[in-house]
């Protein structure tokens, strides 16, 4: 039975290619108006479950379904209400950035999309450009401004900054929580667990094709261990040195890795001493993640 506030339901979705099980019977369901993180290492099945919910790969068992319907390649009714960005952004070679967004226009049924020229300024695009002339960072603000130009109500985004500089970044962000506070939704996958922690609402994280946890990306991010990585003065210091609420976990070069057992405020008041160079906090990663995840199995 259908959800009348889910958007997307994946249903024990299995893919094989062969032998391989590229995503093994996989459920999770993405509510309407929100912006819905899809983690994991690349390799994890993230982009063979896109591509089945929208059509592009028929799977060996279960389904997807997008507003309610079963989807498969011939669903151009919900297809248009849909706006697609792939991991490899291909872009025709003989187009100008006009041309190509032209095309994309009479493909979605639209030579006006309303928010084209809006999102054109505010990337910071220049429509004279040869699409052969952009480097990757461009190429993928053209990715992204003909999957959203078309206002759909529902954004799949297949790892949508790659290439973008921090401070695009930080814009498309912004555009993405503009659409989901209009009532749109967002799906989109990516390797980087502060990215999703910046402006996912909910978040699922898949590993070797399974699903591991779908849950608040707050709840989520609470669950893991951070680390800190500490430098010492004694370059020549081969044993680790022990510290309360911190395990070692490995030495790379002069930095000796911990995780924090305790909270970051207590850890740091504790290594307050003069034997230390430097102490650095990294952000979260989705290594990190698992690391706190299966340590919690064991």
């Amino acid at each position: 039975m259908t959800n009348k506030s889910s958007v997307i339901e994946v249903v024990n979705l299995t893919k094989r290619f062969g032998n391989i099980v590229a995503v093994n019977n996989i459920s999770l369901t993405v509510e309407i108006g929100t912006i819905h993180g899809f983690l994991g290492p690349n390799g994890a099945g993230k982009t063979t479950t896109l591509r089945c919910a929208l059509g592009l790969l028929r799977p060996n068992k279960g389904e997807v379904r997008i507003f309610g319907e079963k989807m498969s390649p011939n669903k151009t009714n919900i297809q248009k209400k849909v706006g697609y960005l792939p991991g490899e952004v291909y872009l025709y070679p003989y187009y100008s950035v006009k041309q190509l967004l032209d095309y994309f226009g009479n493909l979605y049924g639209n030579q006006n999309p309303p928010l084209r020229q809006e999102l054109v300024e505010r990337f910071n695009l220049d429509e004279n450009t040869k699409t052969k002339a952009l480097s990757k960072g461009n190429g993928q603000k053209v990715g992204i401004i003909q999957a959203l130009m078309h206002d759909p109500d529902l954004l799949i985004l297949d790892e949508p900054s790659s290439g973008l500089d921090p401070l695009l970044q930080n814009v498309f962000y912004k555009v993405l929580r503009e659409f989901r506070d209009r009532g749109k939704t967002i799906f989109f996958s990516s390797h980087v667990l502060s990215e999703v922690q910046k402006v996912c609402d909910y978040v699922s994280v898949i590993r070797e094709g399974d699903i591991v946890s779908s849950e608040d990306v707050s709840i989520l991010v609470n669950k893991i261990q951070r680390k800190i990585i500490l430098t010492f003065n004694d370059n020549n210091m081969t044993d680790p040195p022990s510290f309360p609420n911190l395990e070692f976990i490995n030495r790379e070069g002069e930095k000796f890795n911990y995780l924090v057992k305790g909270t970051i405020k207590d850890s740091i008041t504790q290594l307050n001493i003069p034997e230390i160079q430097n102490i650095i906090i990294p952000e979260l990663s989705v290594e990190d993640y698992f690391l706190s995840y299966y340590q919690k199995e064991d």
